[in-house]
């Protein structure tokens, strides 16, 4: 069957690649010490901010929210999921993997899912990606590749922003340092992206004599120079990530509008990407905490007040919860099926 098939075959071949990956998962989820390390970092940094928001004498308002504007915040939300499925279609098609935007956007939904439940907020959540897609089509390094380059050119597109944001305030009389750091640590990661633009062939030949052109490994990194070096691919992915980020920077702005908070898109444009590239250490699942914890600071630093800058990063976080919850019954329901399927294979072959 040839890979270029819109679905993967359903086969007895993927009952054993799913028992596989939920044994891989099951392994995972065995390395608990960490991950409770990660939920109890977590549940400090919220109860440090649930003290601070009864000090300031807030609440959330639930009843006064405007329920237009958080339908289209949550609404944008999914939507912009569109952007980073079709980032990753295009990225698979340059290896010659098509599969359908409906799967990739399911993939992409359970992913989040993942990431909050396994190790590593965004570890989990591609390793996820890389077992189900690249399981199905037999072609894991190949769709690791893919999606380390989706990530790459989310990073760029976001630090982009933050230096954008940065900028505009420190033109309306902020501070200087958050140019300076985003600025320079955008500089770092474009500077690796031209050297290894630059030097691909070099950089192949090398991985062709160390690796012996053969393993998992060596097509993992001839697949990621394959797709960076097509230039026309590189920039409808780098416009698609921005697409991506926009949207969560949307999500904020309305959520505002929501709740009736003086907030302008300035300030989103601050506070929102900073916040979010925070979010990536590997403290807490998700980012959960460090987002609401900094997003907070940064919300007030560009002038909003303490406790409408708190309770505007937990209605985020309420809409977020919400947006894993969706990825959740979706994996519930993936992992179901390929368990059914896998006894319904197993029962033909003894039939048989």
């Amino acid at each position: 069957m040839p890979l270029h098939e819109v679905e993967a075959p359903r086969t007895a071949g993927k009952s054993d690649a799913a028992v596989m990956e939920l044994r891989v998962f099951r392994n995972i989820w065995k390395r608990r010490g960490w991950l409770l390390l990660r939920f109890l970092a977590t549940a400090v940094i919220f109860f440090l901010l649930w003290q601070r928001y009864r000090r300031l004498e807030a609440g959330l308002a639930l009843d006064t929210l405007a329920p237009g504007w958080m339908v289209l915040s949550v609404a944008v939300m999914f939507g912009r999921t569109i952007f980073g499925a079709w980032r990753w279609k295009l990225l698979l098609a340059g290896v010659d993997l098509h599969v359908k935007l409906g799967r990739l956007y399911r993939l992409t939904l359970e992913s989040q899912f993942v990431g909050l439940v396994l190790p590593g907020s965004l570890s989990g959540a591609d390793v996820f990606k890389v077992f189900q897609l690249g399981g199905d089509l037999n072609k894991r390094a190949e769709t690791a590749a893919t999606v380390a380059l989706a990530r790459l050119h989310g990073l760029i597109s976001f630090i982009l922003l933050a230096v954008v944001g940065a900028m505009m305030h420190w033109l309306r009389g902020g501070s200087p340092v958050f140019v300076f750091a985003t600025a320079g640590f955008l500089s770092v990661v474009l500077a690796g992206h031209w050297l290894i633009w630059h030097h691909t062939e070099w950089l192949r030949k090398m991985v062709s004599q160390k690796l012996n052109g053969t393993g998992a490994v060596a097509r993992f990194f001839n697949t990621f120079l394959t797709c960076n070096l097509d230039r026309r691919l590189w920039w409808k992915s780098f416009l698609l990530s921005l697409c991506f980020q926009f949207g969560i920077i949307a999500v904020y702005w309305l959520t505002a509008k929501a709740a009736a908070l003086p907030v302008n898109w300035m300030q989103c444009l601050f506070a929102v990407p900073l916040s979010s590239i925070v979010a990536l250490l590997p403290v807490t699942p998700s980012g959960f905490g460090l987002r609401e914890g900094s997003g907070t600071v940064l919300f007030h630093l560009v002038g909003l007040p303490e406790a409408d800058a708190l309770r505007l990063m937990l209605l985020v976080m309420v809409q977020l919860l919400a947006y894993i919850a969706v990825g959740g019954v979706l994996f519930a329901l993936h992992t179901q099926n390929s368990q059914t399927e896998g006894r319904l294979d197993a029962d033909h072959e003894t039939s048989h």
